[in-house]
């Protein structure tokens, strides 16, 4: 449970606790545990981690694993196998927007980015909008999935990185997911990217911070969503079955009818997000500042601009703009390091 309402579900778990006849227990996280929690996910991580999902994570596992449980089922792989992710949707119409010649279709786009404002909060329309257009101006697929990834946008990586003369700042797509969507066996566009998250994102992102969160507390977690012969009946079937422009996680939503009360079921997906950009500015508010004014002193590639972070806290902790997750991959870097 979050303070945050924008991010807190509790009210909808409770419900679904007593519909199914389970004891309902609840962590509430506050914007104070995340710095001291998260040092100790990246200790046992061993690398820098992008979201900050793996510090609720730790903290209810440990409260499941007090409970003298060892083992828990986990619903991992449902939106990848099911199509459950708004991005599926995005590039169903992304697939109809390419039909546009290139030129019209990133002129109307950069056009519109223009005249519309800078977000000050993630999770708005307006945020909502603005990435939508960034990716539908790209003509390139592996870099229009990219959009949906990337932190800092090339511009902010080319302010960002002290790079030598005539060097440029790294893509925001690797060519492992070039590769995947060029080489795969989908039937269509929307099915590649399908299989780009399972193959990829599921592996490396979801599934690691669920082991490292989980195991930092010996509780082993299983994923039955991720059964083989279960990936390979519904990777046959049609993604219609699954995804399409007006709805997603067709089958699964089918499935489940009847299982739970009607306004969970037909309740918009919400991601496993935390209110970063609130915590930032309230409970980790000193450690930005530190951060930002000691750049020298933990970057140890020599590679990141201070003035161009001084820039980022700056405008976060005002206001100004939200650098919020911007601000968590530096300070989870100064973090690891």
């Amino acid at each position: 449970a979050f303070a945050e309402a924008s991010y807190d579900e509790s009210q909808y778990q409770k419900k679904l606790a007593e519909a199914i006849g389970v004891h309902y227990n609840v962590v509430h996280m506050k914007n104070h545990d995340i710095g001291r929690v998260f040092s100790e996910v990246i200790w046992h991580a061993e690398r820098p981690l992008l979201r900050a999902g793996p510090a609720p994570l730790f903290a209810l596992s440990g409260l499941v694993r007090s409970k003298d449980f060892k083992v828990v089922l986990t619903g991992e792989g449902a939106d990848e196998l099911f199509g459950g992710y708004e991005r599926y949707r995005v590039m169903a119409l992304y697939r109809h927007l390419k039909k546009l010649p290139p030129t019209l279709r990133r002129g109307c786009c950069d056009a519109l980015l223009k005249a519309l404002p800078v977000h000050r909060e993630q999770r708005t329309r307006l945020s909502a909008v603005r990435r939508l257009l960034g990716i539908f101006r790209e003509t390139d697929d592996a870099v229009a999935y990219g959009r949906f990834q990337e932190v800092f946008g090339a511009a902010d990586r080319e302010s960002l990185l002290s790079l030598p003369p005539g060097e440029t700042p790294p893509p925001a797509y690797t060519d492992e997911w070039a590769r995947t969507l060029r080489d795969g066996s989908a039937a269509d566009l929307v099915e590649s990217f399908m299989d780009l998250v399972t193959i990829r994102y599921l592996p490396e992102d979801i599934l690691f911070k669920v082991d490292i969160a989980s195991m930092m507390v010996s509780l082993e977690v299983r994923c039955p969503l991720l059964d083989h012969e279960l990936i390979e009946i519904v990777a046959s079937l049609p993604r219609e079955y699954k995804v399409t422009l007006r709805a997603r996680k067709r089958l699964l939503a089918a499935a489940s009818s009847g299982l739970v009360a009607p306004e969970i079921a037909r309740r918009p997906k919400r991601g496993f997000g935390v209110p970063l950009s609130a915590w930032l500015r309230q409970g980790l508010r000193q450690e930005v500042t530190e951060m930002a004014e000691h750049v020298a002193s933990w970057d140890r590639t020599g590679l990141l601009n201070r003035a161009a972070v001084k820039r980022l806290a700056g405008e976060h902790l005002a206001g100004v703009c939200d650098h919020g997750f911007r601000l968590w991959s530096l300070l989870c870097l100064r973090l690891w390091y």
